[in-house]
């Protein structure tokens, strides 16, 4: 285990969203589109809702016994240092910007109904 640990564990203020799959769910989005998907067609498969980063980083904060950090990275500070730092850039977007999405093509034509899945025993099955 390093001794390092980072004082900022978060950029921006989390109310961002981003859609996460369990593997339950993809496999069982896997099976569907073999048996009821249109051949050519692209099904977006996911959990049923997205969740907010800060909500996730809660959870995950939980289920590791951690305390949930109070500091975050302002997005405008890591926007003006990535300025100078071009590899900086993508990494902001990918942690601040929404990312969720539409999964009612999969619903509507292959009967995909995701179940809600339990972030905490995920984490908990990967920590031991």
């Amino acid at each position: 285990m390093s001794a390092f640990k980072p004082i900022i564990k978060r950029i921006g203020n989390g109310d961002n969203y981003i859609h996460l799959v369990s593997i339950e769910n993809l496999v069982d989005g896997i099976l569907k589109a073999g048996e009821k998907g249109k051949n050519g067609e692209v099904y977006i498969i996911a959990d049923a809702n997205p969740i907010k980063i800060k909500d996730l980083n809660r959870i995950i904060c939980k289920a590791l016994n951690k305390k949930v950090p109070k500091i975050f990275a302002p997005i405008f500070i890591l926007r003006f240092f990535s300025i100078f730092l071009k590899s900086l850039k993508p990494k902001i977007d990918i942690m601040t910007k929404n990312r969720y999405y539409d999964i009612s093509k999969a619903k509507k034509e292959m009967g995909y109904k995701p179940k809600e899945s339990n972030i905490e025993n995920v984490i908990r099955s990967y920590s031991k």
